[in-house]
């Protein structure tokens, strides 16, 4: 009689806690909605004298992000939030969560018009930076300040040799707008050879018979 293989129970996808026990990444855990909110009465107390505050906003944003990627759950309880009810395009629990971190900044920064999301996503940006070598959330505000704030820190995204190969642009469509810009017909057109392009464009002689 041959033997049964043995199946194994799946695990939740996403369900895995980050290996951070760092204190601002507990609080995170305990609860990412309240986490948030405090971060964003943090930030608009001190919006306008950033400074040792700003990163410490950021390091929260860091770890929500960091902790809701890899939690579905979590995720999908908080993108119920108030905060996200008014999208255009509400947040799917699966596809947008890898982008867990640019919409809890979007929520802390306060990030309601598009120079706010566009200066929220840059910061995202560098934080991905501290991401890929798995920086604990307690020590993000000293590595923002090791590179010189975290507008260096953008800067150094930029030529990050760690970022993935598919690194988009900071210039991105805005993201209400992305559906759209995606079904451009224009943008599905197959690529010309350049011979053929080059055919094309030739002008045409006519026959003189």
């Amino acid at each position: 009689m041959p033997r049964r293989k043995l199946k194994l129970p799946r695990l939740p996808k996403g369900d895995m806690s980050p290996n951070d026990d760092s204190k601002i990444m507990r609080r995170v855990v305990n609860d990412p909605v309240a986490a948030a909110e405090q971060a964003r009465e943090k930030y608009a107390a001190g919006e306008d004298n950033w400074r040792q505050e700003k990163y410490e906003v950021l390091a929260v944003v860091y770890a929500i992000g960091q902790y809701l990627k890899c939690h579905g759950s979590a995720w999908r309880r908080f993108i119920k939030s108030p905060f996200f009810a008014h999208r255009k395009r509400p947040l799917r629990p699966i596809k947008d969560q890898p982008q867990a971190m640019r919409h809890a900044a979007y929520w802390v920064l306060n990030a309601s018009n598009e120079a706010r999301r566009d200066r929220a996503a840059a910061y995202v940006r560098g934080l991905q930076v501290l991401a890929r070598r798995a920086v604990r959330a307690d020590d993000v505000v000293g590595e923002i300040i090791k590179a010189g704030g975290i507008e260096a820190l953008v800067e150094a995204a930029k030529t990050d040799p760690t970022r993935p190969q598919k690194y988009r642009s900071p210039v991105e469509p805005e993201e209400e707008d992305y559906w759209k810009v995606m079904d451009d017909p224009d943008l599905h057109k197959p690529e010309e050879e350049p011979e053929e392009a080059a055919r094309r464009s030739a002008p045409t002689h006519t026959n003189p018979h």
